[in-house]
């Protein structure tokens, strides 16, 4: 290495060509740093006692063997965006040295043959700046007819930036002459470099080291590059990388969209390419840091015996897969279509391990059918894991973990996404989020359109396009003064209204919003495109009811909530493969039941469990079903009823004396003080759904006075 401290000027002298590797970054400069170095100049130039600015380093390599009578091409390792935009400044300064009243000392032929050209050089070798491909060409324009600029359509920062230049130059403070003296005293430190034996690669870093300037995609590709021959740059650049970066910036704007929240780890914001890249690493196991670079080099020290164009082909590959998951652009429809799902979550935390089992699915290690339901289930987890309000802070961590059993691949993905963990919440049970479906704020969810996408397009072939329709309440927002709509509520209309307004089964889908507004459910349903008009399967149901009021609410929250069990379900596993998902419980040995265990429900009583089950969670959000060995309570704070389920019936057993309740169709009877059950006060016995308001009834007033005890 040779370090010199030359002035600017003389440096571009000589038979020189001052080449960007294929392999650096495109020509970045905006106005603001050419206004850094424009406010420089001026102050260094208008200073008759400064004799110098020091402008910094410009390192190189020399590229072939010395010859005296050929120019001598040097490979700019560190300093090319300096070098490009003084070159810039240069071509400005010609051209306002042409003008008739010029005061330069200097004129633009002499600009030309000392700095910006080689006068005999042949083709690119008549210019002394040569950029990547994406800028070559538009230095060369400028160079060749700066006049033309002024008037060209083509918006290029080069072009912008020497606008910038002569806007400057021709203010009437400026004296031009001042600017080429100011140019004259910049000093820099040249930085010779030999290839074999200096190292470039740790030169360059240590003069990029604040990462202020680079993106980390930008530090990882000249990496992989600085080392190689000029030839085999090109070839693999153009093969792999170049395409890369192009589609990256081709869709920089819709990636853009994706959330930002898991990106917080790391100390700058993350363009599209680095957060490939972070990703890559993930999918490769490869542990990371905080900078993605620095992880980057890891792996490829770790796995030095692989050619580096398996290496970059490895990369461009990976780079196909993720932007068909971002982008969903996946040529299969029902992987594409899951893609298309998988957005509205900002599931981009899932693209490392997505990206992993893409690779094995494009190479023939995973059938389609287990692909697909890899990727149903991701994003069965999400929803459930949203509709259920359950926190989602462990699912980067969640991710990485998963290890892939080639050998039983399904389970060994569904069993790590099912694991139990000490701070990890338990994936809702069907119960759990059915219940969660039913009660939940649908009309202000995030996941709005998605849900009923799914809803109307469940079992259907032909799919609906929604975003052609709108919400609708079907019992209105505001009936505070329709009488028609109180009567049709009942007595308790200000408690049915303020409870079910925005759950699922008050919600629709209609192209007639505005027509139908507060009309009365009959209105609603039989006018020109009201319920029974529509062609969508949500309404379909609606046409058949003669009334809307909680009881119909409740049970087309049910059929939803029973459609939304098959579209979000758990995948179906063979008995070995359930078996296998076994070894991943490392939960306590205290078992957790659910529905299935108990036998007693089968049939009619197995839905009219269900449907006693709808109406006890729709007391209250905090109404929680906790399912037990032999029976299941419902609790708040503390339980308020238990069912016991029985081969025919459900018996109903209620916190509350017999000497407090209200029973007015003599259906309680008292429990002896020597029962088995923990909260037993009063007991009845539900047969069929006739008994179902009278048995709510019931429940209703054993659950207000839990309140009132609680409140005391």
């Amino acid at each position: 290495m040779r370090a010199n401290q030359i002035q600017f000027l003389p440096f571009l002298e000589g038979k020189k060509q001052f080449i960007t590797p294929i392999y650096q970054r495109p020509y970045s400069w905006t106005k603001e740093q050419c206004m850094q170095l424009w406010n420089d100049i001026v102050t260094v130039g208008t200073d008759e006692a400064r004799s110098n600015h020091f402008l910094g380093s410009v390192v190189f390599i020399q590229e072939g063997l010395y010859q005296a009578a050929r120019m001598i091409p040097l490979l700019i390792i560190d300093g090319q965006q300096r070098l490009t935009t003084l070159t810039i400044l240069l071509v400005a300064l010609a051209q306002i040295s042409k003008e008739p009243n010029s005061s330069m000392a200097i004129d633009d032929k002499d600009i030309y043959d000392s700095y910006l050209t080689n006068a005999h050089g042949k083709e690119e070798e008549y210019y002394k700046m040569v950029l990547t491909e994406k800028d070559k060409k538009a230095l060369q324009q400028l160079i060749d007819h700066p006049e033309r600029i002024k008037d060209s359509k083509i918006s290029h920062r080069i072009f912008n930036n020497y606008l910038f230049f002569i806007e400057q130059l021709q203010h009437e403070s400026i004296n031009p002459q001042d600017i080429y003296n100011g140019i004259s005293k910049l000093v820099i430190v040249e930085i010779s470099l030999d290839k074999d034996r200096d190292h470039p690669q740790l030169i360059f870093e240590s003069l990029n080291s604040t990462g202020m300037d680079l993106s980390q995609s930008d530090l990882i590709r000249n990496y992989i590059f600085m080392d190689m021959n000029t030839e085999e740059q090109k070839r693999l650049y153009k093969s792999y990388w170049a395409p890369m970066e192009q589609y990256f910036e081709i869709n920089k704007n819709k990636h853009s969209l994706l959330e930002e929240r898991r990106f917080s780890f790391f100390r700058t914001p993350m363009d599209s390419f680095d957060r490939f890249m972070r990703d890559y690493l993930v999918a490769k196991k490869q542990r990371l840091t905080s900078n993605i670079y620095a992880s980057f080099k890891k792996y490829r020290q770790s796995n030095i015996a692989t050619n580096v164009e398996d290496i970059i082909s490895d990369l461009y590959r990976y780079a196909g897969y993720y932007m068909n998951v971002v982008l969903a652009q996946e040529n299969d429809k029902e992987i594409k279509q899951i893609f298309q799902s998988l957005r509205y979550f900002g599931s981009s935390i899932s693209y490392s391990f997505i990206i992993e089992v893409y690779n094995d699915y494009s190479k023939g290690d995973l059938f389609k059918e287990d692909f697909l339901i890899i990727l149903k289930f991701i994003e069965t987890y999400f929803f459930r894991l949203s509709i259920c309000s359950l926190p989602d802070f462990f699912l980067d961590r969640l991710f990485r973990s998963i290890e892939i059993d080639k050998k039983n691949y399904l389970a060994s993905v569904i069993g790590g996404l099912l694991k139990s963990e000490i701070d990890k919440p338990k994936f809702p049970t069907d119960e759990e989020f059915k219940s969660a479906f039913i009660s939940k704020n649908m009309y202000n969810s995030p996941l709005r359109n998605y849900i009923f996408f799914k809803l109307e397009n469940f079992k259907r072939k032909e799919i609906v396009n929604i975003s052609e329709y709108t919400v609708e309440h079907i019992m209105p927002q505001n009936i505070k003064k329709s009488l028609e709509w109180q009567e049709e509520l009942g007595d308790n209309w200000k408690k049915v209204h303020s409870r079910y307004l925005h759950t699922i089964g008050n919600l629709t889908i209609t192209g007639y919003n505005s027509e139908l507004s507060n009309r009365s459910f009959k209105e609603k349903r039989d006018m020109v495109g009201g319920f029974a008009d529509s062609p969508l399967r949500l309404n379909k149901g609606l046409a058949k009811l003669d009334h809307w009021n909680e009881e119909s609410i409740q049970i087309r929250a049910l059929t939803l909530a029973e459609n939304a069990l098959q579209i979000w379900n758990i995948p179906l596993l063979t008995s070995s493969q359930e078996k296998y998902i076994k070894k991943f419980d490392n939960s306590s040995n205290d078992k957790i039941y659910t529905l299935k265990d108990h036998k007693a429900l089968k049939g009619g009583i197995y839905d009219l469990y269900l449907k006693l089950r709808t109406l006890i969670l729709g007391l209250d959000v905090t109404v929680q079903e906790v399912i037990r060995e032999k029976d299941i309570i419902f609790k708040t704070k503390d339980e308020f009823v238990c069912i016991k389920p029985v081969r025919k019936y459900l018996d109903v057993i209620l916190d509350i004396p017999l000497s407090s309740i209200d029973d007015q169709r003599l259906t309680v009877e008292e429990i002896p003080a020597d029962s088995l059950f923990d909260i037993a006060k009063v007991k009845t016995r539900i047969i069929n759904e006739d008994q179902l308001e009278d048995v709510m009834k019931l429940i209703r007033q054993s659950y207000e006075a839990h309140l009132e005890s609680i409140e005391d």
